[in-house]
């Protein structure tokens, strides 16, 4: 794998408070999304945990971990990573780096014909943005925008 992406890669592991702000362009309908994110890279494996409050009817509040990505495989194909998710989701994932400081993740929604790019800047090593695209492969056309801000903790 290349050292420029291995570093970049490493500078993503560890607990991350995310917000992310959706822009649905059919319904015109505006959805913020706060939650904490946990990256573990093992190997050449990368798991994402999405991690929230349960408040149970008891007024009891416990965390719990959701496994949003499993065993993302990455292997270096030029300059184009490829990563397959298993028993998740049929989707498939590429990175490509951009520079030493952003890349561009691409996963193709095989079920839903539904391509979505996200280009992720990291502007510290405590702090990435990203701008997120939803497009429909059989329309041809954008179905919604992201803007995700990442802060590490």
């Amino acid at each position: 794998m290349d050292t420029k992406f291995n570093t970049l890669l490493n500078s993503f592991q560890g607990k991350w408070f995310s917000q992310t702000n959706t822009y649905l362009l059919n319904s015109k309908k505006h959805k913020k999304y706060r939650k904490k994110i946990i990256v573990l890279i093992k190997n050449k494996y990368i798991n994402i945990y999405s991690q929230s409050l349960l408040k149970l009817y008891s007024n009891n509040v416990r965390l719990s971990n959701q496994l949003l990505y499993k065993n993302i495989n990455i292997t270096n194909n030029q300059t184009v990573f490829s990563g397959n998710l298993t028993n998740i989701t049929k989707q498939k994932l590429n990175f490509k780096l951009i520079n030493k400081n952003s890349m561009k993740m691409e996963s193709q929604f095989f079920l839903n014909d539904i391509i979505y790019e996200e280009y992720l800047y990291q502007i510290s090593h405590r702090f990435i943005i990203s701008i997120g695209f939803l497009k429909s492969l059989s329309k041809f056309k954008y179905i919604g925008v992201t803007i995700t801000s990442y802060i590490k903790i």
